[in-house]
């Protein structure tokens, strides 16, 4: 106990240590705490054991005989407990000695097998300990990269030994069964063990995402493999969708945040469209070449976008997308179509490593499994759950990190299930109710209120992360109205049909039609990654168009839909024809047309505009020749540039014989 040691104190005296842990001493000079009482605790958690150099050391020890915990184990644990809770700076120095005198492999683990059957409650203490060493690394620490390593090595000593997992969650049967019996009591502290535990799943989760460099990609691919190798084979993702059904009832309404998050993980770095894929594969069934190409743009914005937690979240400041006329327009053509880093942001420089170091096609058929097993109802009982925690924390705004992190998780979450939800009713040629159902309490006026109200708070903190993720759910989320007006239900149209008109049109300009046009003039190339303008351009045409197909009667689309603005930011789009979805060159080129249509096509007349559209069909036609292109909507870009380019040159030659240079001119461009 430690009523009559200082555990913190500027005064403490320091033991001499060895050349390879001077950097930790050094570091526990500075945070001040007691490190040779902290070296007496961990050396007194068993009898006749030291402290030991090096793993080899710690093997040979074992071997010696069983593990023997000393009396006073269970109060060295809570004394250690108490350093831990104190050790809140950014480099946690007395984490990292922890972790440097091997404790987790030395003294956790043998203890957890050994004495896993006691009713002293120490093992419980121990899985805390646990869980505050295997606490995801702090990005902007100055030993961030040593804090990862050891994460890792800690979390590859657990995976290593096969029955320390199996014993840790068999912790979990007793609040479980008192939990489904009715005839049990619930203890008082069954609710915290059960938040105990997957706030340890949290951790070796997110522990296995955290990586920097190239290396650490591959083994944290890996490590998380084998992690989630062991949550199958233990089943405990049966666990966690039964708790996903019942989130809104006691105990687990407390932990909806933490399970969303658990959930989150599993799926966050997974493309939807693939899975769709592996569990069609058994029926026969196949998605079109349209639909394909759809999915592998939906495949690799998840992969750019929805990167890993707990760091710096969102894209930095990108380049604008404007040219100087004095550049060299073979540079300018390859520039405009190859620029993953200013379209997704450059919120990762691995974001193209990380594709290569893929999950073993097991592991992603179990996810995907996984996927459909929650849709079941563990989906749409969870996200209730957590909207309305979200919602009444938003009421009572703290600001705090992890706040903005649980709306993260929701918005990710949310926008998995809903392309997952949306690419299975796409493939089908008829949607099931039961389809439609998955997501159905996510589509209410209330939800799509409030990710309004989030997207306008994350435009005042300028978090360019969440204006992706809440842009991009929103979007699919419309998009989904639109398969379901199509294919739905009679029942499902009608109730879409009410939604739709509630939230697109109202005579106040107060709804989301409007909100996504002054959201496309407000965007800024300088500040804002453009996939978060192709998440907003496609969003506008899709409501316009799901609006009209609702009701022919709205005006849907008035002069100010063509402003200068408008067309400089769609034009900013074109450039960018081979990352964007195909849908979304689909609507470009339909709203170049009706810039026509409209006779406003002096706005295309700005050098910019020129040149982006000039490079851009270039490129993609390829010297005139429209098979260069892999669809049709290759002949409509070429088709809307010339006109375009027309119309430009008839400004240059108004006299009689206008029309004869100008079409002269453009065979020359495409020539």
């Amino acid at each position: 106990c430690l009523e009559n040691t200082p555990i913190w104190s500027e005064e403490s005296s320091l033991s001499p240590h060895t050349k390879e842990r001077s950097c930790w001493a050094m570091s526990a000079r500075r945070e001040g705490f007691d490190e040779a009482h902290l070296q007496s605790l961990v050396s007194s958690l068993s009898q006749g054991k030291k402290l030991l150099e090096s793993a080899a050391e710690n093997a040979a020890q074992r071997h010696r005989g069983p593990y023997v915990r000393d009396p006073q184990c269970h109060e060295t644990i809570q004394d250690l407990l108490r350093f831990l809770r104190r050790d809140i700076s950014r480099e946690r120095p007395v984490m990292m000695q922890l972790h440097a005198w091997n404790l987790v492999e030395k003294d956790l683990i043998p203890l957890i097998l050994t004495y896993h059957s006691d009713s002293d409650n120490i093992i419980v203490d121990a899985i805390k300990l646990l869980v505050f060493l295997t606490l995801p690394a702090e990005e902007d620490a100055a030993n961030g990269v040593e804090q990862r390593r050891c994460l890792k090595l800690t979390l590859e000593a657990l995976v290593r030994n096969h029955d320390v997992l199996a014993v840790l969650f068999s912790q979990l049967s007793g609040p479980l069964e008192r939990y489904e019996s009715s005839q049990l009591r619930l203890k008082e502290d069954d609710g915290k063990v059960i938040q105990l535990f997957l706030t340890l799943m949290r951790n070796l989760l997110l522990g296995a995402e955290k990586h920097k460099t190239r290396s650490e990609v591959s083994d944290g691919c890996q490590l998380k493999e084998n992690i989630l190798k062991n949550f199958f084979d233990l089943h405990l993702t049966d666990l966690l969708v039964q708790m996903a059904k019942d989130a809104r009832k006691k105990p687990f309404t407390e932990d909806t945040a933490l399970l969303m998050e658990v959930f989150h993980l599993f799926f966050h770095t997974q493309s939807p469209a693939h899975f769709v894929q592996l569990l069609e594969r058994h029926t026969g069934k196949g998605l079109n070449h349209d639909e394909s190409v759809r999915l592998s743009y939906l495949e690799a914005r998840r992969e750019k976008v929805l990167f890993t937690r707990h760091g710096r979240f969102g894209g930095r400041s990108i380049r604008s997308m404007t040219v100087s006329s004095n550049q060299m327009k073979k540079k300018v053509t390859k520039k405009h179509l190859n620029m993953p880093s200013e379209y997704f942001g450059q919120m990762s420089n691995l974001d193209n490593t990380q594709g290569s170091s893929t999950l073993s096609s097991s592991v992603q058929l179990c996810l995907a499994q996984l996927a459909l097993e929650l849709s079941s109802g563990g989906f749409n009982e969870i996200m209730l759950a957590s909207w309305n925690n979200l919602r009444h924390q938003q009421n009572n705004p703290s600001g705090s990190e992890e706040e903005r992190l649980r709306i993260y998780s929701f918005l990710s979450l949310a926008h998995f299930f809903v392309t997952f939800t949306q690419l299975r009713c796409a493939s089908d040629c008829k949607t099931e109710p039961s389809i439609i159902s998955v997501v159905a309490n996510i589509f209410d006026k209330h939800v799509f209120h409030w990710l309004r109200m989030t997207w306008e708070q994350f435009e005042e903190t300028k978090s360019l992360y969440g204006m992706v993720l809440v842009s991009g759910l929103v979007k699919e989320m419309i998009s989904f109205l639109d398969i379901v007006i199509v294919k739905g239900s009679h029942a499902d149209k009608f109730a879409c049909e009410a939604l739709v008109s509630e939230i697109l049109w109202n005579e106040t300009n107060d709804d989301f039609l409007f909100f996504f046009q002054t959201a496309v003039k407000r965007y800024d190339p300088n500040t804002v990654q453009l996939i978060y303008l192709a998440n907003v351009v496609e969003g506008l045409h899709t409501a316009a168009c799901l609006l009209k197909r609702v009701s022919s009667n709205h005006a849907t689309r008035g002069d100010e839909f063509y402003d200068e603005r408008m067309v400089d930011n769609h034009v900013r789009l074109l450039a960018c024809w081979h990352l964007n979805p195909q849908v979304l060159n689909n609507y470009l080129v339909s709203f170049l047309e009706e810039v026509f249509d409209h006779e406003v096509e002096h706005t295309l007349h700005e050098f910019n505009n020129l040149h982006l559209i000039y490079s851009s069909t270039i490129e993609l036609v390829g010297n005139g020749n429209d098979h260069s292109g892999v669809h049709s909507g290759l002949r409509g870009i070429k088709r809307v540039t010339a006109a375009i380019i027309g119309s430009f040159m008839k400004n240059f030659y108004p006299m009689n014989g206008g029309d004869v240079q100008a079409k002269h001119f453009i065979d020359v461009v495409f020539s």
